[in-house]
Order: C-alpha cells, then structure tokens, then sequence
C-alpha cells in the first residue's frame, strides 16, 4: 500500500468526487485590480483509496495548500513586495462541482485556458506594465501545464515551473474527456493534440519540452530512491534543443511529493530562480 500512496503522490484524497462541469462560457474577472504577478498552480493525481480508478475525478488542488509549492511562492512574492493574484487547478480537463450549486469548486484545465486568456486581454496586452504569468505544475499537472502553454503560443509565460513531471497514466486518465470535449467542439480547437503528450516533439515528451513563448523555466527532479521509481529523469530542453532560459535541479534526497514541499531543496531553488528572474527589467 505505501507503494501505491507513493506513486500516486503520497496523497490520500479525497472525501468525494462532484459533478463534471464544462468551465463557464464568460470567465469572471479576478478578484483585484491588475497585480504584478499572476500565480497558477496545477496539481497532480490523487488516489481515492476506495476507489482506486477515480482519477481524474478525485484529483485535488494540493499545490494551493500553505506548505505547497502554490501557497509557498504566494507568500515569497508578497513578501518581496509583489502583488499577486493566485488560483489553482486540478489535474484534468474538466471543472468538478463538489455541493451541487451549479458554480465549479476544483478547476480543470480548461478553466486555466479560459484564465489565461483573460489574463492577456485585460492584463498584459496594452498595458505599460504587464502582469507577469508564473505557472507551476507537479506530476501530472506538470504535464498539463505544458500541454496548456503549448496549446496558447500568443500567451507569453514569465516562469514555467516545472516539478517532477511523470506521463504515467497520463493519457489514460485524460484523454477519454479530451476526446468528448473535441466532440462537443466539433474537432480540436487547438493548434495542438491536446491528447498527445508522450514523445511527440522529437521524441521528446510534452513535459520536456521548453516552448517559445516562456521566457524562462525553472525545473526540479526529485532523486529517487527507488521505492517505486517514480521520478522524472529527462532534463527540460528548448524545441531546438538547447538549455536557453532553463535552469534545472536534482534534489537530492527528496521524492516526488516532497520537491512540493515548504523548506525542501526543490522549493528553494525554485524561489531563488523565480525571485532573480522577476527581479530583472
């Protein structure tokens, strides 16, 4: 059972799983006036011990807690002096709605799509001082968010965060709802295949990959040791290969829930990239 806890994160979610809910048409505005940075976190697979084929329904936010990597770097920011407005994501397509008020309570991928739009049409486009988009996914949510970035080349991403990215079980836990939302759309929205992420850019998985509109990414792999060997072990590359604007480490002695954790290597390394990174012009 430890083994099983392992590979899906370490994680015991979650108390029930909502309703599915394709994310609204007309996106709400954020809560402040434009702050300086914009923080946005997708979270990895959960394991629902009573239903262990639940994912990704059971998939839950954890990233958004105080000592997650989500909760962390608000903190950090503000403290250092910047605005910030955060949200966080789940690690699927669609929006759950967890009391059955009609209004999403975990959200999906799809909302994050929908909130970087809306993010560069009132925030950055136009705007003497842009807001700064910092986007951190683990796991699972590692995949999704470069799925996403790849998926809006015209959105430009100050910081791509990039914790322990791990494809198993991606594409079977997601792309059953990718292919119904396609459906619905009436084909791929996308100039990509939203479905395709293992070794499809040269051989290389999405979550590898560096695109071109991300200034700069910031990657932790966890060291593993092996318990279930459940780790990320290819170094993030630009598409033409080179290491430009990536700068990456291996945590030594932290798995692959704990590079998330306040006080490991893993997130003191992102906050002292991410803080140099902001801090220039």
């Amino acid at each position: 059972m430890r083994a099983l806890l392992i590979v899906f994160l370490g994680l015991v979610a979650c108390g029930g799983s909502g309703d599915p809910v394709a994310s609204p048409a007309a996106v709400e505005a954020f809560d402040s006036d434009q702050p300086d940075v914009v923080l946005l976190s997708v979270s990895g697979r959960n394991l629902d011990l009573l239903n262990f084929f639940c994912p990704p329904e059971c998939n839950q936010p954890y990233l958004g807690a105080p000592d997650r990597a989500g909760g962390v770097l608000k903190t950090e920011l503000e403290f250092n002096g910047y605005s910030v407005e955060r949200r966080n994501y789940i690690a699927a397509l669609l929006s759950y709605d967890d009391n059955d008020d009609g209004e999403p309570d975990r959200l999906g991928c799809l909302k994050l799509i929908q909130d970087l739009r809306w993010i560069h049409e009132n925030w950055i486009e136009g705007q003497a001082s842009p807001t700064r988009i910092v986007l951190v996914g683990h796991s699972h949510g590692c995949v999704w968010s470069h799925n996403v970035v790849s998926a809006l080349p015209e959105i430009p991403i100050e910081v791509l965060i990039s914790l322990d990215g791990v494809s198993t079980q991606w594409e079977s836990d997601h792309v059953p709802s990718i292919e119904d939302y396609y459906d619905s759309e009436g084909g791929n929205p996308f100039p990509v295949d939203l479905r395709d992420v293992t070794s499809v850019w040269s051989g290389r998985d999405t979550k590898d990959v560096v695109f071109d509109n991300v200034a700069f990414n910031v990657e932790v792999r966890s060291e593993n040791d092996c318990t279930v060997c459940l780790f990320d072990d290819v170094d993030n590359t630009r598409l033409n290969g080179s290491f430009a604007g990536i700068a990456s480490i291996e945590a030594d002695g932290e798995d692959h829930s704990e590079v998330t954790n306040e006080g490991s290597d893993g997130m003191l390394f992102v906050i002292d990239q991410l803080l140099t990174r902001l801090a220039l012009p």
